[in-house]
């Protein structure tokens, strides 16, 4: 599994599998950074994971939004029709 600084240096950052962004968010909030000069660096990281696994979530409910619409439509559909059916036949 790579560190949070190999995946910043690869750019491979928003390509990571959500274990790797979880590793990476584990070396950031437990690390120590020594340097006050790189530590913006380090919280622009987190965000940066945070925000990248924040827009996974949205886009996984998403298709189950697509997929539920989908079916309401389609029982929406039948509902009528069978509705139709019958008070056409009674």
């Amino acid at each position: 599994m790579r560190g949070k600084d190999q995946l910043f240096e690869d750019g491979d950052v928003f390509g990571a599998s959500d274990a790797e962004l979880d590793n990476a968010l584990k070396e950031l909030s437990t690390g120590y950074v020594p340097n006050d000069m790189v530590r913006h660096r380090e919280i622009i990281r987190g965000i940066t994971i945070n925000t990248i696994k924040s827009q996974r979530h949205i886009d996984r409910i998403e298709a189950r939004n697509q997929k539920l619409t989908y079916i309401i439509i389609v029982l929406t559909s039948v509902s009528i029709i069978l509705s139709i059916l019958v008070f056409i036949f009674k």
